[in-house]
């Protein structure tokens, strides 16, 4: 994921892509809530005016901080489902890696 982080601040034509694959990768494995945060504050910061992007982002990286802070569990209805769809149209089908094999390989 620091890789991903790293790649996107190289501004390469696959910047973007490689910074929500990041984003996906640490939303989804539990990892130090930092590194999610510090990849959630590129998308605020690059996000246009006229998206919601940068409030999903910044209320995913609050959601991250307190779920991971408490080791409590918690439930979204919504927020990460929006999340998906922000990651989605910033990587397209420019996908690294197969999120469906690394769905099946989390515990339960």
């Amino acid at each position: 994921m620091k890789t991903c982080d790293v790649l996107f601040q190289s501004r390469q034509p696959d910047s973007l892509a490689a910074l929500s694959m990041g984003i996906w990768l640490s939303v989804t494995f539990p990892v130090d809530p930092e590194l999610t945060v510090a990849m959630l504050i590129h998308v605020v910061d690059e996000t246009p005016n006229d998206s919601d992007g940068a409030a999903v982002a910044a209320i995913t990286a609050r959601y991250v901080v307190d779920l991971r802070a408490d080791d409590t569990q918690h439930e979204s209805q919504s927020l990460l489902p929006r999340l998906a769809t922000v990651v989605e149209a910033l990587v397209g089908d420019k996908w690294w890696f197969d999120r469906d094999v690394l769905r099946s390989r989390l515990p339960d």
